[in-house]
C-alpha cells in the first residue's frame, strides 16, 4: 500500500530494475531517511518493512543496495493508529446489504481502506472515508457464510493492519411475520399494536412502517420524508422488543384519502433498515377516534370497537 500507520511494520512492495542484481544483494529500504531491510520477493519487487516513523504525513520511498545511493523515490504516506469510536447499526441480517458506518478518530490519510467482519476466516469488504466531521468509514456487509451471533468488526486504512477496538456487529436470521393484534385502528394515532412471529429477538433498532397497499414504496429517505404526514403516507414509528416472538408498536396518525377505509401493510425492520420481507395487513378506519372506544385484554393489546359493535 502506499500508506501505513506511523508505528511502522507495514509491507510495501517497491518496484526495482533486477538488471545486473544478483540473487545476494541486501536491499536497503529509506523511508524518510529511516532505514529498513528489504527482501527480495520476484524480479521486479522488493518488500520493505516501513519504519517507525515520529509524524504522520508523507516520507519518501526509496530502495539501494548499498544504503547509500537510493532510487526509485516514491511518496509513502504515514497516518496515525485509527481508533473506533462507534459503529450503527450494531447489528444486522445474515443476508447481508446492511449499510454500516464506523465513526472513530485518525480515519484520514488512508490509501485503501476496508471492513472487516468475524474471526478467522475473515469476511473483507471495501470501505470509503467520510472525512466529516465527524470522520468515518462506510462499508455494506454481504451475506454472511456464518451462524447468528456477535462477531468483531474492525477497519483497515491501508487493507493491512486493522483496528483492535473491540467493537462487534450481532448478525441475525430474517424475521417471519405470523400475526398482527389488532388488525384494525382508526387514523389518529391509536392503538398498541403487538406483532408475532419468529427470529425478533437480536436486533438494535426496532421499526415499524406502515405502507398504503395502493402505493408503490418510496426507494429512499428522501421520498420517504416527502411521505410523512399526508393521505396514503409510507411512515415509520419506533418499536419495542418484547420477546423472541413479539414486538409492539404504536399506530402513526394515517389521514385517509376520501371518505372509505385504507389498508396497509406492516413491516419490521431489526436494525432500521431492511424490513421483513413479508407485510402484515393492518385497515385503518375512517369513523372519528372520538366515536371508538377500547378495553385492554391479558395481553396488553388494545382492541378498538365502534359504538354500534360488541364489545
Amino acid at each position: 500500500p502506499t500508506s501505513g500507520p506511523v508505528e511502522g511494520s507495514t509491507t510495501v512492495l517497491v518496484a526495482f530494475s533486477s538488471e545486473g542484481a544478483t540473487s545476494d544483494i541486501a536491499f536497503y529500504c529509506g523511508f524518510g531517511g529511516l532505514l529498513t531491510i528489504g527482501v527480495r520477493v520476484s524480479n521486479r519487487y522488493i518488500s520493505c518493512p516501513s519504519a517507525a516513523h515520529p509524524s504522520v504525513g508523507p516520507a519518501m520511498v526509496s530502495i539501494s543496495t548499498n544504503g547509500q545511493q537510493f532510487s526509485n523515490v516514491k511518496e509513502f504516506v504515514y497516518f496515525a493508529a485509527p481508533v473506533i469510536s462507534a459503529i450503527s447499526p450494531t447489528s444486522g441480517p445474515l443476508l447481508g446489504d446492511t449499510f454500516l458506518n464506523v465513526s472513530g478518530v485518525h480515519l484520514i490519510n488512508g490509501s485503501d481502506y476496508r471492513c472487516r467482519l468475524g474471526a478467522e476466516p475473515h469476511v473483507t469488504i471495501p470501505a470509503t472515508l467520510h472525512a466529516g466531521p465527524p470522520q468515518r468509514t462506510a462499508c455494506t456487509a454481504p451475506a454472511m457464510p456464518f451462524d447468528t451471533g456477535a462477531v468483531p468488526l474492525e477497519v483497515s486504512l491501508n487493507a493491512q493492519q486493522y483496528t483492535d477496538d473491540g467493537h462487534e456487529m450481532q448478525f441475525y436470521a430474517a424475521p417471519a411475520l405470523s400475526a398482527l393484534r389488532p388488525a384494525t385502528g382508526p387514523p389518529a394515532r391509536g392503538p398498541r399494536l403487538v406483532i408475532s412471529g419468529g427470529a425478533l429477538h437480536d436486533g438494535s433498532h426496532y421499526v415499524c412502517r406502515f405502507e398504503p397497499r395502493d402505493t408503490p414504496t418510496p426507494t429512499d429517505d428522501d421520498d420517504l420524508a416527502g411521505f410523512v404526514g399526508v393521505a396514503g403516507a409510507v411512515q415509520r414509528v419506533p418499536a419495542t422488543h418484547i420477546s423472541h416472538e413479539a414486538v409492539v408498536c404504536y399506530t402513526p396518525s394515517v389521514p385517509i384519502a376520501g371518505g372509505g377505509s385504507e389498508e396497509y401493510s406492516v413491516t419490521l425492520a431489526l436494525n432500521g433498515q431492511q424490513f421483513s420481507a413479508e407485510g402484515l395487513r393492518f385497515a385503518v378506519s375512517p369513523e372519528p377516534v372520538s366515536a371508538h372506544r377500547h378495553h385492554a385484554v391479558a395481553d396488553g393489546t388494545e382492541h378498538w370497537h365502534s359504538p354500534l359493535e360488541t364489545a
